[in-house]
């Protein structure tokens, strides 16, 4: 079967038309996976359970030399959600674009160190 250009150009703005859509028009509340910053949390202990619910960001890793701790942490979303033991692994991971750290002071330098190092806020 043979196409002309014209033809081409009608069938691929139509197929532009419904594949650019507006994210108002998918919903109220919905929030388009370009729009978020994907996270992992180092520590989630107290202080690091508090990290979850920031807005504009969703959880895709935690790590925690505790394993009860780790454990704690992957239950903090119902998604299931990649788990660490060490923290370079963490801030390895292509899913995650920015790294809370929530561990005890003696370690922050260390891990924001390594954290910039991998571009990661």
């Amino acid at each position: 079967m043979r196409t002309n250009r014209r033809g081409f150009l009608k069938t691929l703005g139509g197929v532009a038309l419904f594949s650019i859509v507006p994210r108002h028009v998918l919903g109220n509340g919905y929030i388009a996976p370009s729009d978020q910053l994907t996270k992992g949390i180092i520590g989630t202990g107290g202080m690091g359970r508090g990290h979850v619910n920031y807005a504009g960001t969703r959880l895709v890793a935690v790590c925690d030399v505790d394993k009860n701790h780790l454990e704690l942490g992957k239950k903090l979303v119902k998604e299931k959600i990649a788990a660490y033991h060490d923290f370079r692994d963490l801030i390895l991971d292509s899913n995650v674009d920015i790294v809370h750290i929530a561990t005890p002071p003696h370690w922050h330098g260390i891990m924001s160190v390594e954290a910039a190092k991998a571009g990661k806020d």
